[in-house]
């Protein structure tokens, strides 16, 4: 787990990298951070490059500060039904990931239940998504019921209302009317633990 100051230090480089296409120089982190201290910001970088997050290359050279590609963190904001619509309660924690399942506005939630097995969604896996609020007709969301209960499920629109069909033939389809329903992410993938 990193700091908050190694935290901002990596960010710094990063968002840095992406603007400017190469990576900061000792000076140009020391003045976008505001740290007067060489051996403060040596600590900090030495850190970094222990949890194999940066690299430093050859000393000398102007820009001696590598981005490795992993790991990096997504947060896990808690439990979502695969069943039942469930309390929706956030249990904010991070996982470690790589560079390739992270994306703009991602997240993680801990599948409760089993009535999305049929899309080899099962109890237990951790389900990544993205904060979405429109998606096409049979698209797997997480679904918000009345502002308390979260479940996922694909979603169908129909004449005044919606459906949210589950993957299992031992589930009923659950339909609410439209104001009952918001959508707050839809499915791009899971990870399942050993379980």
């Amino acid at each position: 787990m990193l700091t908050p100051k190694q935290k901002e230090l990596l960010e710094f480089i990063k968002s840095f990298t992406k603007k400017h296409l190469h990576t900061p120089t000792h000076k140009e982190i020391k003045e976008g951070l505001n740290i007067s201290s060489c051996s403060y910001l040596n600590r900090v970088l030495d850190k970094l490059e222990h949890l194999k997050l940066i690299e430093r290359k050859t000393k000398g050279t102007k820009h001696n500060i590598g981005l490795l590609q992993s790991p990096f963190s997504l947060p896990l904001l808690g439990r979502i039904a695969a069943g039942l619509p469930i309390e929706a309660i956030s249990e904010p924690e991070e996982l470690v990931l790589t560079q390739e399942i992270l994306g703009d506005n991602r997240y993680l939630l801990k599948v409760k239940g089993d009535s999305m097995i049929e899309e080899n969604i099962c109890d237990g896996d951790l389900v990544i998504c993205e904060r979405c609020q429109k998606v096409p007709n049979g698209t797997i969301v997480v679904a918000l019921i009345n502002n308390q209960e979260a479940t996922l499920k694909k979603i169908f629109y129909e004449k005044n209302r919606i459906c949210l069909k589950p993957a299992n033939i031992a589930h009923q389809m659950q339909i609410y009317k439209p104001e009952e329903v918001e959508i707050q992410g839809k499915f791009i993938g899971l990870i399942r633990l050993n379980h």
